[in-house]
């Protein structure tokens, strides 16, 4: 892993796997929260579910590590459409 403060983001472009730096120095302290091919701007891990911010839809392009997520969609139409992760898939 790369050195990071706690709260910055890092994309594996290898895997496309997002990591959240929570917590410790240097290279360690990284959280996997999901997978990421579209510009997510935001990432925090609340005590049981990640919340993401981006454009476009998530949908299968972020894959949650955990049971629920927050996704909201920037450029939607409104701006701000939230998506739901349940059940392992997102939902409107």
């Amino acid at each position: 892993m790369v050195p990071g403060v706690p709260g910055q983001t890092f994309v594996n472009v290898d895997t496309n796997d997002l990591y959240l730096k929570i917590a410790g120095v240097q290279s360690i302290g990284w959280k996997l929260v999901g997978k990421q091919s579209i510009p997510v701007v935001n990432v925090s891990v609340a005590p049981l579910t990640n919340m993401f911010v981006g454009n476009g839809s998530p949908v299968g392009v972020i894959t949650p590590t955990t049971l629920s997520a927050k996704y909201t969609q920037r450029d939607s139409l409104p701006p701000g459409l939230i998506w739901d992760w349940y059940d392992g898939a997102w939902h409107q």
